[in-house]
């Protein structure tokens, strides 16, 4: 889902549309946030309680920052965009 918002917002920022192109830098913007966190995630290779219990929490946090990204960003971004933010 993330890359197609990359797509997405790439695709209009090379159509330089006055109306759209902030937004689009802004989603763009996003979606490499929200992918950089994401790939931070270590996934541990031995599952055990200790293991599982810390990459449980390393997402939750990640979530929990995004879930603030979203509300912050996903505003400014409206009314374009908006059967990609509601797919996310």
């Amino acid at each position: 889902m993330l890359v197609r918002l990359l797509e997405k917002s790439r695709k209009e920022i090379e159509k330089r549309n006055i109306k759209t192109y902030g937004r689009a830098r802004a989603l763009n913007k996003l979606a490499r946030l929200f992918l950089k966190r994401t790939r931070q995630i270590e996934v541990p290779d031995r599952v055990s309680y200790d293991s599982f219990h810390g990459f449980v929490q390393e997402t939750r946090n990640v979530f929990v920052v995004t879930e603030v990204d979203i509300r912050n960003w996903f505003p400014r971004i409206s009314p374009f965009f908006i059967m990609d933010r509601r797919k996310f």
